[in-house]
């Protein structure tokens, strides 16, 4: 039996019909990607949509019993490895330092104890907020 035989696959028509003014977040965005000298709108739009969405669209058919762990675990480490590239892309063209963690805060008190050992190092500390220090760092970017 072939593939084609096993399953006849249907296709749906997905329209997005959308006119930001060009001064705008989006219109700036959209010029972008409409004008873009390597790749064709549609390939970038699919790409970004496929790194944040496409993870937790089989996530909800793995719930439905319809995919197996292992290739929803392999859709999720591929989706995280694209956005972490992008987001590296996306330093190294904007001159960004990665941040660094300095602390853990667990049920709100900081693992780095204050001097009077209380947890509290002077500073506010909301609860169950995972705080991020931006520090400059000299890693070099391949």
């Amino acid at each position: 039996m072939t593939a084609e035989k096993s399953s006849k696959q249907t296709e749906f028509t997905f329209n997005l019909r959308y006119q930001p003014l060009p001064h705008t977040p989006d219109g700036i965005l959209f010029s972008f990607i409409k004008n873009h000298a390597v790749y064709l709108p549609k390939e970038m739009v699919l790409q970004a949509l496929r790194e944040r969405w496409l993870a937790l669209a089989y996530l909800e058919r793995y719930e439905r019993g319809e995919i197996t762990e292992v290739e929803l675990r392999r859709i999720g480490e591929d989706a995280v490895y694209a956005l972490e590239q992008h987001a590296e892309h996306i330093r190294h063209r904007l001159g960004l330092k990665r941040p660094v963690k300095v602390q853990s805060h667990v049920d709100g008190f900081s693992s780095n104890s204050g001097a009077n050992g209380n947890g509290l190092d002077g500073s506010e500390i909301a609860p169950n907020i995972l705080h991020q220090k931006w520090e400059n760092h000299d890693d070099e970017i391949d």
